[in-house]
């Protein structure tokens, strides 16, 4: 009996060292319970956190490419405006010359105009000359007119004088 009663004993004894460490085992295991459960929050929490981030991501991506389509148009209409610009200065270097050869022929014209502009003073001088020695000789060339004409009217007068004359002496 005593060594039934002992090994009843020692049974219990083993009963509550299996107590103890069951319990031990399920305080365990409901910790590790609790971290499960914290874990599996942590995990949530973070996978929001992923899901917002990728969101995220995804917007910058998206704002990336819209400011990248943006960089493409303004360096395309950089190009245009380039090349317009270099149409331009071209253009106005042109009519700068063309203004600077303008000014030149200017010049020449206007010497010429003032050396055409004398020659038509003298010429007009040389006409006013010529035409008061015209009329001059006119005036001067009708009196000698009308003084032979005077001159042949009074031979004329006389040659008729004559020529009764001649008749009535030729009559008689």
């Amino acid at each position: 009996k005593k060594q039934f009663q002992a090994r009843i004993f020692a049974i219990e004894e083993e009963k509550g060292r299996y107590l103890l460490a069951e319990e031990s085992k399920e305080r365990e295991i409901e910790g590790l319970k609790e971290t499960l459960k914290m874990l599996q929050i942590s995990k949530y929490s973070l996978q929001n956190k992923l899901n917002e981030m990728e969101q995220t991501l995804q917007l910058h991506m998206l704002a990336k490419e819209d400011h990248q389509k943006s960089l493409n148009e303004v360096e395309k209409c950089y190009a245009v405006i380039t090349c317009q610009f270099g149409t331009i200065k071209g253009a106005h270097e042109r009519l700068e010359q063309n203004v600077l050869e303008a000014i030149q022929l200017n010049k020449k014209l206007t010497k010429v105009n003032k050396r055409q502009e004398s020659e038509i003073d003298n010429f007009k001088k040389e006409l006013k000359k010529v035409t008061e020695d015209l009329i001059r000789s006119n005036v001067t060339c009708q009196q000698k007119a009308g003084e032979e004409n005077l001159s042949l009217t009074a031979k004329e007068q006389e040659l008729q004088k004559l020529q009764q004359k001649l008749s009535m002496e030729t009559e008689l």
